[in-house]
């Protein structure tokens, strides 16, 4: 009699170490566990259960911690569940089945394949391990989980919104087989300082790691990636190092938009187009990554706005097209050195917006200063002209208010004030001497090892005037 009772009950509770052990059958869990139960802070389930049973532990207001690792999900087919299906797999999670759960730590059926769409979300899990015989997460899985810290994950993909808004996130394990992070996968995990990218990552979506802590990004083994989505990684304020794959052929739009500590990026020779806000705010970008960008053909709105450590800048040889805005807020910028392009490239509106163009040196090829000098907003430069060049091989020569002339291998600059800087440059922009500090009003330069050719040089004074002048030195 005692045992066709405890068969015919469905479920029976023992207590072991303070958890209680319920024992089920599927879609009975709700009608028979006991008030006690009802409001256990730790269950463990044992036996088949199925979606329904999913949903109302989810439910329950009190649970803190539950073990499902003896449990088996089996297929159902009822009523509507909160996601309006009527059916679901076997050994899947249903969607939204623990959505805003008081849950903080589960450990999942050794059976299960998959979890649906947002069954985690807003959570207060502060842990999970996602098992790499779980073949399938849906999008936005554990999305705005306040509490979750640590995560490992052993899917080959990371959909879309996955850990979205995770605040507390700051270690994320994933598998060496890890394919795709989808968009918004981790948008918003501000404690989130590190990432493994695997040589298998071939895709990274719209927003995947934007507002995150990263401090490095290092993509150079990703060989299968050919594109990295719009605002990848924008607004990682503490990233300062980006390395990227070789196989790289385009990026998106405003992939490192106010990344406010990044220095140091090296663009593959297979990007030709910098796109949209690409660096806009990017403020500490140096000249040399800049320069480094020698094959691009066209640079995009806002591309390149308040990156104002930029005071030289070398136009690449093909460039055509340059967008609205895209300088705007460049006030460190001193020198532009067009001299290798073949035409004047067209502009956006307001490229150079909040830039003083008059104190900004512009060398031209000699075959396009006219073109230069009559190119809206070209013209607003100090375009500077070969047809001012200087031969002061032998004469002197004066430019406002300070005199060069060469004896010998040594070029000598007389001012009517005292000189506080000095830079001299060959016709491409590379410099050959710089003097900082002078506080004399005459100084020179050595030229000996200089190749013969167009020169040109600034001179700062202390009465705040710079004066630019451009000579032929024979050698």
């Amino acid at each position: 009699m005692k045992a066709r009772t405890y068969l015919l009950g469905l479920i029976a509770t023992l207590s072991l170490q303070g958890n209680a052990i319920v024992n089920t059958t599927a879609g009975s869990l709700k009608s028979t566990l006991s008030q006690d139960q009802l409001s256990a802070s730790t269950l463990q389930i044992e036996g088949k259960i199925d979606a329904a049973d999913l949903e109302f532990l989810g439910g329950l207001t009190t649970l803190t911690n539950l073990d499902l690792t003896r449990a088996t999900i089996v297929e159902y087919d009822g009523q509507r569940l909160t996601s309006g299906a009527v059916h679901s797999d076997a050994n899947r999670i249903p969607d939204y089945a623990f959505l805003g759960s008081t849950i903080t730590s589960i450990s999942l059926p050794t059976s299960l394949e998959a979890i649906g769409e947002g069954a985690f979300a807003g959570s207060k899990l502060t842990s999970i391990n996602i098992a790499a015989s779980i073949n399938y997460i849906g999008e936005y899985v554990f999305s705005d989980c306040s509490e979750l810290e640590t995560a490992n994950i052993g899917t080959p993909d990371i959909p879309k919104g996955s850990f979205r808004a995770c605040s507390k996130l700051r270690s994320i394990g994933v598998s060496t087989t890890l394919s795709s992070v989808g968009d918004d996968a981790f948008a918003g995990c501000s404690s989130l300082d590190a990432f493994s990218f695997y040589e298998n990552v071939a895709t990274i979506g719209h927003d995947a790691f934007s507002g995150t802590a990263l401090r490095m990004v290092d993509l150079s083994r990703c060989k299968q990636m050919t594109t990295i989505g719009d605002r990848a990684f924008a607004d990682c304020t503490s990233l300062t190092s980006v390395y990227l794959p070789s196989s790289l052929t385009s990026i998106g739009k405003g992939v490192f938009f106010d990344n406010v500590a990044l220095e140091g990026i090296t663009l593959p020779a297979g990007i030709t187009e910098i796109p949209d806000l690409l660096f806009k705010g990017a403020f500490n970008v140096s000249e040399r990554t800049i320069a480094a960008m020698t094959d691009i053909t066209t640079i995009g709105d806002y591309a390149f706005m308040d990156l104002t450590a930029i005071a030289n800048w070398k136009v690449p040889e093909g460039l055509v097209y340059i967008g609205t805005g895209a300088m705007e807020g460049m006030t460190g910028l001193e020198e532009i050195n067009a001299s290798r392009v073949s035409a004047v490239p067209e502009l956006g509106e307001n490229v150079w917006a909040g830039v003083d163009q008059s104190s900004v040196l512009l060398i031209a090829p000699e075959n396009l200063e006219e073109e230069f000098a009559e190119a809206p907003q070209w013209k607003e430069f100090n375009l500077l002209r070969n047809s001012g060049v200087d031969d002061i091989e032998n004469d002197l020569a004066t430019t406002g208010n300070v005199e060069f002339y060469i004896e010998g291998n040594t070029l000598h600059i007389v001012a009517a004030t005292d000189i506080n800087n000095v830079a001299l440059y060959d016709i491409t922009g590379h410099a050959i001497a710089t003097l900082l500090g002078v506080n004399s009003a005459t100084t020179s330069i050595d030229l000996t090892g200089t190749q013969p050719g167009i020169l040109i040089i600034t001179v700062e004074t202390a009465d705040n005037k710079t004066t630019t002048a451009k000579f032929v030195y024979k050698g």
